[in-house]
């Protein structure tokens, strides 16, 4: 009798774990339903378009606003994330009156095959290459990366020069030397420590551990990057460390490169630096467009 009240014992608490388990799956998965992103702009004279494509069995969605003839950017988010990072963004009239804007989803993320990880850059870049098709402005697009975002977005910039224009690099991991690798990002490779996490976290790991070899890959394509580069990073950035951003100034020998360095921002500029962020952008629209 006692040994059945352990055992009843054990299997509830596995079953409070395995429920707790399921909950922060659900709460974690940093995206938004296209039900939920219509309702954002239910008060807002635009609504956005919410649009997916196949390439190679991946689905990838991306959210689409502003006049498609306008100036195009492209926000690329980190991991984990999705186009919802940058709703804020999507949501500013000084943006979506005067630019074409384009949000996606990386493929694992959001709702681009949702948990199933793709730690290559290279194949980030090329399924979110079609994205860059979307534009009809007479210059390519201005690419925004944060974080992860960024190394994809440069990515884009290596592999389809003629189709992308500015980089705008923000808090962006791109030196293989300083990819800050934490302790727990080793035992949640396996199953036995990762099943109970959300699949969010599983593939933003994924990524992460794969990452510095990606980031060396890319190394001998930097010097032939012209794109004009803005990078904002700051001192206290505790997960992304400023030296990525200083290895990026020296790696981009042929670009004209402004940056934006303070000791206070830390990693979530995009969120808690909005209006910097958001007016250095329309800055480096602007200038974009006059030329």
């Amino acid at each position: 009798m006692m040994r059945w009240k352990k055992w009843r014992k054990i299997g509830l608490l596995f079953s409070l774990f395995l429920g707790l388990s399921f909950i922060s799956d659900a709460c974690m998965q940093f995206r938004m339903s296209d039900k939920k992103v219509q309702k954002k702009f239910k008060k807002l004279p635009i609504k956005p378009k919410i649009g997916r494509y196949e390439l190679d069995g991946r689905t990838i969605r991306y959210l689409e606003l502003g006049p498609e003839d306008a100036p195009t950017i492209v926000f690329i988010h980190g991991a984990p994330g999705s186009s919802q990072d940058y709703m804020k963004y999507l949501q500013d009239s000084s943006l979506y009156q005067n630019y074409h804007l384009l949000a996606v989803d990386r493929p694992g993320y959001g709702y681009s095959n949702f948990g199933k990880a793709l730690p290559s850059i290279a194949e980030q870049a090329r399924y979110l290459a079609p994205v860059l098709a979307l534009n009809q402005y007479k210059k390519p697009p201005i690419l925004v990366g944060h974080s992860y975002g960024g190394p994809v977005a440069v990515r884009l910039a290596m592999d389809y020069p003629e189709q992308t224009g500015p980089l705008y690099l923000l808090a962006s991991a791109l030196d293989p030397e300083h990819e800050k690798v934490f302790w727990f990002n080793y035992p949640m490779r396996y199953t036995i420590f990762n099943w109970p996490l959300p699949r969010s976290l599983k593939v933003a790991n994924k990524e992460k551990l794969a990452h510095a070899k990606e980031l060396e890959e890319m190394l001998p394509f930097w010097e032939n990057l012209e794109n004009e580069t803005v990078l904002v990073h700051g001192r206290n950035d505790k997960i992304v460390p400023i030296e990525n951003s200083y290895f990026a100034e020296k790696a981009l020998t042929k670009a004209p490169v402004d940056s934006i360095y303070q000791d206070k921002m830390n990693h979530f500029l995009i969120w808690n630096r909005y209006e910097l962020i958001r007016d250095r952008l329309l800055e480096l629209a602007n200038n974009y467009t006059k030329d």
